[in-house]
């Protein structure tokens, strides 16, 4: 078995027979789909059943609701082909996305292999011809991850990564930014990839997603769980000098920025009750250096942490 295919599923039927076709349709057919659907209440699972009663290669795992990262996790403890791919199941993608990563991949025997992203009616309908496409190779640690994410993605789509390469690595317990975080542990391993710069994959805008929301209590306790997390793990590790220098500052930032948005003064008042503590410690653990912060940022951490440690 030559590939996986990932798909969290939950409550998407309006999207979801169009992004298993873009799957059935590939020109490379050594593939398995491994679809986790997560406690759907509309239709997904019957689309899931009548799809797998037709193509063998099909295979669903039903659980209850437990986010897309136990969905994903699922998946990868299920997955058998020498290299995994991820699909967000209102997605869709070129029928040749699985065919041009797994030849650029093998030709330059890369850890994985990226192509870029598109909007809906932005795909190529024709066929690509491989040796037109312009490609680049590399090497990526933590650092250079993050430094390129934009060439990189801070997704997991569109990739092909060697199932050897993730080995235990796992999305954390997050609700937002679990593919950054998963990506980022990748790099911390370091990976050689090479990025084919030719949209293979259609990220459809669905309002009910988390990273639409105005506000959302799931991004802000993901930035903040995610610092935590990459610390704890980390900070005895050779790579807490990267993630000192070019991630924690931002995660911060992201966690004051999000606890700032609710209209509700007395909402925001308890959340910087709740979260001034726990920025504080990091603080005092030297995991960011205030020196990185420009004026401005400075004024707003210590705001915020003053304001809700006093409880004002």
């Amino acid at each position: 078995m030559k590939i996986s295919v990932i798909i969290p599923v939950y409550n998407v039927e309006k999207y979801l027979q169009k992004c298993l076709e873009s799957i059935v349709n590939q020109t490379f057919c050594d593939w398995e789909l491994i679809a986790v659907n997560d406690g759907s209440s509309d239709k997904s699972a019957d689309i899931l059943r009548q799809y797998a009663e037709h193509d063998t290669r099909i295979k669903v795992i039903n659980q209850q609701n437990s986010g897309v990262s136990a969905a994903r996790n699922a998946g990868l403890e299920a997955a058998k082909g020498d290299f995994v791919c991820f699909i967000d199941s209102d997605d869709y993608v070129h029928p040749q996305m699985l065919e041009l990563l797994l030849g650029a991949a093998e030709k330059e025997n890369a850890d994985v292999a990226i192509a870029s992203f598109c909007g809906e009616g932005e795909l190529f309908a024709g066929m690509y011809q491989p040796s037109e496409i312009e490609q680049e190779c590399g090497a990526a640690d933590a650092g250079y991850y993050l430094q390129n994410v934009h060439k990189l993605n801070y997704s997991v789509y569109p990739k092909l990564i060697k199932r050897e390469l993730i080995g235990n690595v796992r999305f954390g317990d997050w609700s937002c930014a679990e593919d950054w975080g998963f990506n980022l542990e990748l790099a911390i391993k370091g990976f050689c990839y090479v990025k084919l710069f030719v949209p293979l994959y259609v990220y459809v805008m669905n309002d009910s997603s988390i990273s639409h929301s105005p506000f959302s209590r799931k991004k802000l306790e993901s930035y903040c769980a995610e610092a935590e997390y990459f610390y704890e793990k980390y900070h005895d590790d050779k790579s807490f000098a990267v993630l000192r220098e070019y991630l924690f500052r931002r995660l911060i930032l992201m966690t004051i920025g999000e606890a700032r948005k609710p209209q509700s003064r007395s909402e925001r008042r308890k959340l910087r009750r709740e979260y001034a503590p726990r920025l504080l410690r990091l603080y005092k653990s030297g995991v960011f250096d205030m020196r990185q912060f420009l004026l401005r940022q400075k004024i707003k951490f210590w705001l915020f942490v003053f304001r809700g440690m006093l409880k004002i």
